[in-house]
């Protein structure tokens, strides 16, 4: 029996930032030892598990209130925090403070429930819903995402994505009209008899802003297309390195740089240690 290669769009966002990332990271699996928590990604991980739950009370119709929701936010970042300060110190970068960091989720929660509250219509697929998919079968390559949360209005699924950015990017920023594109693909696949129309919202809960659009047939395939061309493109650098290669995976210099794990190792980066020394 013949395996497919699974891929995530993490990795095909690491192989596009350097293709040298990508053969550390999921090729030799060097273990990420500089990997630290940040009070962004607290915030994020906190607003996230805070809205799942939510939504999966909201779907047994146990709806809850807005003071109930704001603390659950506060005990779930509060495990958050003491996980991420159990061994280090958390660094936070600029003049922001640790209780604006808590501000911020309150806000981007009390907004959101007052938005969308009393919850009644919402009809929910699922929550944190991880999904794997077939993204070509004739080259053997499958796809795997977890959505934060699906909805069924009428025959439209919808697919629900957070952000939590202070930055709002560009109206057709790429990476995520590819990502929840998609996840469009897995929703067709896993849930095709009950829809007509598949929709992608992205949550930009900084700004209360909703962007919202169709997936359509023609984006699905164009998607699909350039997506299996970049699989084959690693899996073939893959079979050269397997084959003895050790350069095909070629570093590519990038803003990034200054922040990726794997400077000490990098041909492109090594050098500077001993600068400094």
């Amino acid at each position: 029996m013949i395996h497919m290669a699974v891929y995530s769009f993490s990795q095909i966002q690491v192989f596009q930032q350097c293709p040298r990332k990508y053969q550390y990271k999921y090729v030799e699996k060097i273990k990420d030892t500089e990997f630290e928590s940040s009070p962004d990604l607290i915030l994020g991980q906190s607003v996230h598990q805070t809205l799942e739950r939510m939504y999966n009370q909201i779907n047994v119709f146990a709806i809850p209130s807005k003071e109930h929701v704001i603390a659950e936010f506060h005990r779930i970042r509060n495990d958050e925090y003491a996980k991420a300060t159990a061994e280090k110190e958390l660094q936070i970068k600029g003049e922001q403070t640790i209780e604006d960091y808590i501000r911020r989720g309150e806000h981007y929660l009390e907004a959101y429930y007052d938005k969308h509250a009393p919850f009644g219509e919402t009809k929910i697929i699922g929550t944190e819903t991880q999904l794997v998919f077939t993204l070509n079968e004739a080259l053997k390559q499958q796809f795997r995402g977890v959505i934060d949360r699906i909805d069924k209005d009428g025959d439209t699924f919808i697919i629900n994505d957070y952000k939590t950015n202070k930055n709002l990017p560009p109206e057709q920023k790429q990476e995520y009209t590819d990502q929840l594109t998609l996840y469009g693909l897995a929703i067709q696949q896993h849930y095709g008899k009950y829809l007509k129309k598949i929709k992608a919202r992205l949550h930009y809960l900084h700004f209360d802003v909703e962007d919202e659009r169709e997936i359509t047939e023609e984006r699905l395939a164009a998607v699909r297309e350039k997506y299996a061309a970049m699989i084959e493109q690693i899996e073939h650098k893959k079979f050269n390195y397997n084959m003895g290669d050790r350069k095909t995976f070629e570093p590519k210099g990038n803003p990034y740089c200054n922040y990726c794990e794997y400077q000490s190792i990098c041909p492109l980066r090594a050098h500077l240690k001993y600068e400094d020394e």
